[in-house]
């Protein structure tokens, strides 16, 4: 009530992401490589896939990282607005209900022991909590271990 939350990007009152700003996310669209993900012009394997195919049944991106989006991940990420999962995994539900690939349980990506003391919480593990309830998948969060310390992405 004191502190209502504030969309991260447009600051309006109401959510941690407005509705008016996740409608400028600019999402992937069909037709894509269908193994990479990758938009393409036909739904055939895109020339890198073609020459060097990569070993794994598929992979999605929902949308473009940038702008809005890229401005909520890093709230999400870096200033521990863990609520962020919420709206980011249900654009993923939504995308996963149009453009579906075949899986039976999710896996997220672990933190280094080092890094999730850090920060707090592996934001991989609460996207994929978050998308597996919206599309009824059941979640491994311990299948991987993170057993080498890498840079940061961002560097």
């Amino acid at each position: 009530m004191l502190f209502p939350p504030r969309c991260v990007s447009c600051r309006e009152t109401g959510s941690l992401l407005c509705a008016k700003c996740r409608d400028k996310f600019e999402l992937v669209e069909p037709p894509l490589c269908p193994h990479c993900g990758r938009p393409m012009v036909s739904d055939r394997l895109c020339p890198l896939c073609q020459r060097d195919p990569l070993q794994i049944d598929g992979m999605r991106s929902v949308a473009y990282f940038d702008g809005t989006l890229r401005e909520a991940v890093h709230h999400f990420k870096y200033y521990d607005l863990q609520d962020l999962a919420i709206p980011l995994g249900k654009l993923m539900g939504d995308y996963w209900e149009k453009s579906p690939l075949p899986a039976e349980i999710i896996v997220p990506v672990p933190l280094h022991p080092d890094r999730l003391r850090e920060r707090g919480y592996n934001q991989a593990a609460l996207l994929a909590r978050e998308l597996g309830t919206s599309i009824g998948l059941p979640i491994a969060e311990n299948s991987l271990v993170r057993v080498r310390a890498t840079r940061p992405q961002v560097e």
